[in-house]
């Protein structure tokens, strides 16, 4: 299982409303050709640190493909980190699956402008806090995973958690 901090490929959003996060389509769900598909599998088994030169390397070879983003889970420093904000899901897992991508089918109806509100720009939260907030109110909710495993409540703070999202400046 990956490690956080971990480099993540996905496709560049442009839905609206907007979501920035690590639960968006990974380098592997775009039709490539499968040598770029697997540099970019490659990339995201490096530490965000050393995947930068060889994501730069990959993207210049992705221009006639839609446009992709080197991400990078858990906290990273540096200039070329631009921070997004805060996701809440899997942290552990090979898929980086969101609860906020999928917020609509978790949680209850009634709820779901007042926790959009505190979501910036990017679809994220811009702080820990609410973060952490919107996760515990999600461990109270109807998640259809908790079925498939007894074990659910016990490994759920192993497995879900804050997530830290930043990208890969462009100028960088």
């Amino acid at each position: 299982m990956p490690k956080l901090p971990r480099a993540l490929i996905v496709q560049a959003s442009s839905d609206e409303p907007r979501y920035e996060g690590m639960g968006r389509r990974r380098i592997g769900y775009v039709e490539l050709p499968e040598a770029l598909m697997f540099r970019g599998f490659e990339i995201e088994r490096m530490t965000p640190a050393a995947a930068v030169e060889p994501w730069r390397a990959l993207q210049a070879a992705l221009t006639a493909f839609p446009r992709h983003e080197l991400l990078a889970l858990g906290e990273v420093t540096g200039p070329e980190w631009e921070a997004l904000g805060f996701d809440v899901g899997e942290r552990c897992s090979e898929e980086a699956w969101s609860v906020i991508a999928h917020r609509r089918a978790l949680l209850p109806a009634h709820e779901l402008a007042g926790w959009e509100r505190l979501l910036n720009r990017r679809g994220l939260f811009p702080a820990r806090e609410p973060a952490t907030r919107f996760l515990a109110r999600y461990r109270e909710c109807d998640d259809p995973d908790r079925d498939w495993d007894p074990a659910w409540r016990s490994r759920f703070a192993s497995v879900y958690g804050v997530v830290p999202v930043h990208r890969l400046r462009d100028d960088g």
